[in-house]
């Protein structure tokens, strides 16, 4: 799956809960690695839950991810413990920011490496 500068800002409130974007190739009994891309500039701004949560049987990379105020939750969730392959990890290239989340600014979980390039995360509960 290939993204390209993906914008969610502002979704969910009290009584409406959502978050910014939930991308999930997490298919039970999957037997074909499918991996999650995102490139250009991704924005996830003032959501009510997770700014972007992404669970995927395959690698997850993203550049120039901000996800920041998001109300009761996460900034990013970054899901892929379950992957077919060790191989499977999770890449951050570019600016990465998460500022003012109610929760974690990034959580991540892997099956595989974990990279990380230039994060900032602060004021994050």
């Amino acid at each position: 799956m290939l993204i390209n500068s993906l914008t969610a800002n502002y979704n969910g409130s009290i009584a409406t809960p959502g978050s910014g974007a939930d991308i999930d190739n997490y298919v039970l009994g999957a037997t074909v690695t499918a991996n999650v891309t995102l490139t250009g500039t991704n924005t996830f701004t003032g959501n009510y839950v997770k700014g972007l949560l992404v669970e995927s049987f395959g690698a997850i990379s993203i550049s120039n991810l901000t996800a920041n105020s998001t109300s009761t939750s996460r900034g990013a969730e970054l899901n892929n413990k379950n992957a077919l392959s060790n191989a499977s990890g999770v890449t951050l290239t570019g600016v990465n920011k998460f500022v003012g989340n109610g929760s974690d600014g990034l959580f991540i979980e892997s099956k595989g490496t974990v990279t990380l390039n230039t994060v900032t995360a602060t004021g994050n509960i």
